[in-house]
């Protein structure tokens, strides 16, 4: 859903009232709140090698990382099948 227009001749052309609200509703459909026990020393030394200061950037540093590393190796493993050469199995189903 698009984010209103905002009216005409106001001071912040591209804050009103309707839009903070939208960007509420885009907040929560893109973000989540959760509780959990975290290891704090793996915290920690997570905080040390990303270079984090908070819980939530840490954890959301390490999530982004995971997620690209993952994106990597399946991008790498379709260029793999993508490269392959396949022998003629026409007889095989006879």
């Amino acid at each position: 859903m698009p984010a209103p227009e905002p009216p005409k001749g106001s001071p912040l052309p591209n804050i009103t009232a309707e839009y903070i609200f939208w960007l509420d509703d885009i907040y929560w459909i893109l973000m989540a709140k959760h509780l959990v026990d975290i290891d704090e020393e793996a915290l920690s030394a997570a905080q040390a090698e990303l270079g984090t200061k908070t819980i939530k950037g840490t954890i959301n540093e390490a999530l982004r990382r995971t997620v690209n590393e993952r994106e990597h190796k399946v991008a790498e493993a379709f260029r793999t099948l993508a490269n392959m050469t396949f022998t003629d199995r026409e007889d095989a189903w006879r």
